[in-house]
């Protein structure tokens, strides 16, 4: 079975994109995080509500 992947890309310049990254980062398997919020099975994060807590 042939898998399709799509490639995510930060910019290092960035702030936004390096406190995305980082996010990500702290799951063992982003992709799968992501594949899940698109799916419904997870709420969509926002950093700003991470933020304010």
């Amino acid at each position: 079975m042939e898998r399709l992947r799509i490639v995510l890309e930060f910019n290092r310049g960035k702030i936004d994109d390096l406190k995305l990254y980082g996010e990500l980062n702290r799951y063992s398997n982003p992709a799968a995080h992501i594949k899940d919020i698109l799916k419904g099975l997870v709420p969509l994060p926002t950093l700003d509500a991470k933020q304010d807590n």
